[in-house]
């Protein structure tokens, strides 16, 4: 009973925050702590994955990184990019998103995404889990219940099975808020929000892709009107080209 009011107490928390500061919330760990957690996970995960030695490869995920993080004034943390081989972000190839800025884009999440803006949408929310610090506070809950089980790298779908039940309901409210921050990123960027539902539709699984998509399309819906002219299809064909070009060496 106690582990379960516990549970409660911080998920009132989380919902009732929704005017917080970014990356604000129940946290444990220093922004210092974070930042050393997060240097030495980067190092173990560039020794456990094979990197994509291309420029144009990695140009471009820089660029698109920094028009995203250029949107987020009160980050916590500032952004270093990798490109990877290796897909450890299920079925929707999400980037790994390790504490104080080091993202892992996978190449095969290049290839999925029809267009630009929906990279940069799947961009954007790995960014945005950064900058709420979702990793350390689900961290932080999990010693609260004295657990030691509680991932502190966000990588998709793929980490869903190492949730404890009690905390997949934190879990989900970090995606909707990632998402809802990626939204307003990429819109801020010139990139069309819609394009980050379109591809949660096309590519996640059945189960709570209904109720993420219904969340997104709310959180769309509260923008201002606005163009989107950001990105060039005949840029990124020719992005994924290379891709499968340095995929094949």
């Amino acid at each position: 009973m106690a582990l379960r009011a516990s549970l409660l107490f911080l998920l009132a928390l989380s919902l009732g925050a929704q005017e917080r500061q970014l990356g604000q919330g129940v946290n444990f760990y220093s922004l210092a702590k974070e930042a050393a957690i997060g240097a030495r996970l980067s190092e173990h995960l560039r020794q456990d994955t094979t990197a994509v030695e291309s420029p144009a490869v990695r140009d471009y995920v820089q660029r698109i990184g920094s028009q995203l993080a250029q949107q987020l004034t009160n980050a916590p943390f500032s952004y270093t990019f990798s490109v990877i081989a290796d897909d450890r972000g299920g079925r929707t190839h999400e980037p790994i998103s390790l504490p104080s800025g080091y993202i892992f884009v996978p190449t095969s999440l290049i290839l999925a995404a029809q267009d630009d803006a929906e990279f940069a949408g799947m961009l954007a929310h790995a960014m945005a889990h950064v900058a709420e610090r979702h990793g350390t506070r689900l961290a932080t809950r999990g010693e609260l219940a004295n657990l030691t089980t509680i991932p502190i790298v966000y990588m998709g779908d793929a980490a869903g099975s190492l949730i404890p039940t009690g905390f997949q309901i934190i879990q989900r409210r970090f995606e909707v808020d990632a998402d809802a921050l990626a939204i307003k990123m990429t819109s801020d960027a010139g990139y069309d929000p819609k394009a980050l539902v379109r591809y949660v539709a096309r590519t996640q699984a059945e189960g709570s892709r209904e109720s993420r998509v219904a969340a997104m399309e709310n959180a769309i819906q509260k923008l201002p009107l606005k163009t989107y002219s950001a990105g060039s299809a005949d840029d990124f064909a020719q992005l994924q080209e290379e891709v499968r070009r340095t995929v094949r060496r």
